[in-house]
């Protein structure tokens, strides 16, 4: 995509706060709302936002072009997803991928510095589920027959307080 159509793109959807990257992803500084919007795909290609990522109530049937990083929420909630392939792979606050069509937690992010919400989905299983998590984990209204692979550590504190993190050590 040429610098020129990524402008035009981001001055759509009200992305003011951006840099493009040399590989035609962009940073933003700020959040990006994509909801409620009919999109189909992801229509630009991100690398990090340092505020909320929502792309939540679209048609989204893959999370291709969805940003690494996310500084605050991660919201895909209400799209018809199957897979979280594409999926960022550290969220700093909650996690939403509610009432999709998920039956799997593969691909799922390796860090979320709050909260995880994956229900109303078809999964079967909670492998792939993050590790540890600093706020809630919901999985009701599935298709579970097995709890394994649930996170293993649930701390309900601010994962920035060392205090917190180091009585784990």
């Amino acid at each position: 995509m040429e610098k020129e159509e990524i402008i035009k793109i981001c001055e759509q959807f009200e992305i003011a706060d951006y840099t493009i990257n040399d590989d035609g992803t962009i940073d933003v500084v700020g959040d990006v709302n994509l909801k409620c919007l009919g999109l189909e795909k992801i229509p630009l290609k991100f690398n990090k936002v340092n505020g909320n990522f929502n792309c939540r109530s679209n048609y989204l049937t893959s999370l291709e072009n969805c940003p690494m990083y996310v500084g605050g929420d991660f919201n895909s909630e209400e799209n018809i997803l199957i897979t979280l392939k594409g999926c960022p792979t550290i969220v700093m606050n909650n996690f939403i991928c509610e009432n999709n069509k998920l039956k799997s937690l593969k691909y799922s992010p390796i860090y979320v510095g709050d909260s995880f919400y994956c229900s109303q989905n078809s999964l079967t299983t909670l492998l792939h589920s993050p590790k540890i998590l600093f706020g809630e984990f919901s999985a009701n209204v599935n298709k579970l027959v097995l709890l394994s692979g649930c996170p293993e550590i649930i701390i309900y504190a601010d994962p920035k307080n060392s205090d917190n993190i180091s009585r784990l050590i």
